[in-house]
């Protein structure tokens, strides 16, 4: 039986590095088997995995020698579009995370956020939400799983005849929170979005960051653990859009994790967050906070 992944006297080391992070690896993993692979932090485990995929070199420059084979073809030869179709990726996902997720207009991101709200079927694999594969959650379980997943859109999507306070108790009632709940958590909310002065105003009556921050209040109001932000300042003046980013920010430090899906890098950059770009529906790279430069 050939190896379905081997390394053979195998060195790779980052561009912007002096020494390499893995030294002379020699490994073979055959049809089946289950590998662990254990290590101290920084001794190149995450490394090892994105020569696998195709993350090292198409995404992580450097320079490497030896051999290496997935499925008896050189990685150079496969491309990283041709690996995808070979090689699953599993991200690590602490709780808590402020992640960006960038990509060209058609890159897949509105997808993957259908995908997570189940307004989508994957055609292949599992998607798991706090510990749940969407795939078993039935149809009418659906409202009750997103409870747990605020959503924030670029065009708003405010009622248009209800108050600011009445914009956000919407997403109680649904829910059928009472009264007492809806006139505990909705001023809460729109005080820590600065509009606890404005409750009585129609959206029309807002800026369009004023109107971005009661849908983010909104979306906040059920206490989801995650909050989905698609293309949040799209429709925004920069000052806007940076004020709605610190905001998301601020969220992020209580406790929620955020997913913030943009096509600018400026703000990408700027907020030294951990960022994730898809190409084509295919992960091109996953950066933590200092792991070099993004690429566009």
């Amino acid at each position: 039986m050939e190896p379905i992944i081997e390394f053979k006297n195998y060195s790779f080391k980052y561009n912007s590095q002096v020494e390499p992070t893995l030294r002379d690896i020699d490994l073979s993993v055959y049809p089946g088997e289950k590998i662990l692979i254990i290590g101290p932090s920084g001794s190149g485990k995450s490394t090892l995995a994105n020569c696998i995929n195709g993350l090292v070199p198409f995404s992580y420059a450097g320079e490497s020698t030896g051999e290496l084979y997935i499925g008896g073809k050189e990685p150079k030869d496969l491309g990283i579009f041709g690996l995808s179709k070979m090689v699953g990726t599993v991200l690590q996902d602490t709780d808590g995370q402020f992640i960006g997720l960038i990509g060209h207009t058609g890159s897949g991101k509105s997808t993957l956020i259908k995908l997570l709200l189940k307004e989508l079927e994957p055609t292949e694999g599992t998607i798991t939400i706090n510990g749940r594969n969407l795939h078993k959650i039935r149809r009418k379980q659906i409202p009750r799983y997103r409870r747990n997943v605020g959503v924030v859109f670029q065009d708003f999507r405010l009622l248009k005849d209800r108050n600011v306070y009445e914009n956000v108790a919407f997403a109680q009632r649904v829910i059928g929170a009472s009264n007492r709940k809806i006139k505990s958590s909705v001023p809460t909310m729109l005080s820590m979005v600065g509009l606890a002065a404005k409750y009585k105003s129609l959206p029309k009556q807002l800026s369009g960051g004023e109107q971005q921050r009661v849908a983010i209040a909104r979306a906040l109001v059920n206490e989801p653990k995650i909050l989905l932000a698609d293309e949040p300042t799209g429709n925004l003046d920069n000052n806007n859009a940076w004020e709605i980013m610190r905001l998301l920010e601020e969220i992020n430090k209580r406790g929620t994790t955020v997913l913030v899906v943009t096509h600018n890098l400026e703000f990408v950059k700027k907020m030294n967050k951990r960022v994730i770009k898809i190409d084509k529906g295919v992960l091109v790279y996953d950066k933590l906070p200092g792991e070099g430069n993004y690429e566009n």
